[in-house]
């Protein structure tokens, strides 16, 4: 599964504006997802995680401590997605 270029230049404009310095680009990941088939039948699109974690994790995690888990991660807890108190996180 590959982004759209033009998908992705336009959101990431959108979302930096929106988000400034917690948004986060990131490098290509092999994700498992049946969303790559609106990619193969030619639908521009572009695969992205939002998340929210306790501000403590990501200070954690960006100072080398254990990193953020991520989508259908065994290390994601309820809390990650669902406690709107923590910083938001968005990756591309």
């Amino acid at each position: 599964m590959v982004n759209d270029a033009a998908v992705v230049a336009t959101a990431e404009k959108v979302l930096k504006a929106a988000f400034g310095d917690k948004f986060k680009a990131t490098p290509p990941v092999t994700p498992s997802e049946d969303f790559s088939e609106y990619i193969n039948s030619g639908v521009p699109s572009m695969f992205f995680n939002i998340g929210v974690y306790d501000p403590e994790r990501v200070a954690a995690a960006r100072n080398g401590g254990p990193p953020l888990p991520g989508n259908h991660s065994p290390l994601t807890t309820a809390c990650d997605f669902a406690s709107w108190q923590g910083e938001p996180q968005l990756f591309i």
